[in-house]
């Protein structure tokens, strides 16, 4: 497939994807593992063409609903080694969600959506 395409951190955060914008592409990988983040950036890709997205070895505590809610087509959802204590209820709506790695979290539950991620 020749109009994937993948984004880093840097790519991101210090705006060096334009000439990606201007074309189309059907999957995405976004990696923004071991930043340190706290939060997360306000993308301005699509986010409906993600389908693997990596937050690991942050200091994330919360993933916002409205971003599970907007990634449609993830298929690969690494967090693993931050500090989440849960995972957003929008997590269901993840129903091409294949691979979910919240290891080396606070989680002691996950949301009961979850369930629609088959």
């Amino acid at each position: 497939m020749n109009n994937m395409k993948s984004f880093t951190s840097n790519e991101l955060l210090l705006g060096d994807h334009h000439e990606a914008a201007d074309k189309p592409f059907e999957m995405v990988d976004l990696d923004l593992s071991g930043l340190s983040l706290h939060s997360l950036p306000n993308p301005t890709i699509n986010l409906a063409s993600i389908s693997h997205l990596d937050l690991s070895n942050n200091n994330l505590q919360v993933i916002p609903e409205s971003l599970t809610a907007r990634l449609l087509n993830l298929v690969s959802f690494d967090v693993h080694s931050n500090q989440l204590k849960s995972l957003p209820n929008s997590i269901g709506c993840l129903s091409k969600l294949k691979i979910l790695n919240v290891s080396g979290n606070l989680i002691v539950s996950l949301p009961s959506t979850i369930e629609n991620c088959r």
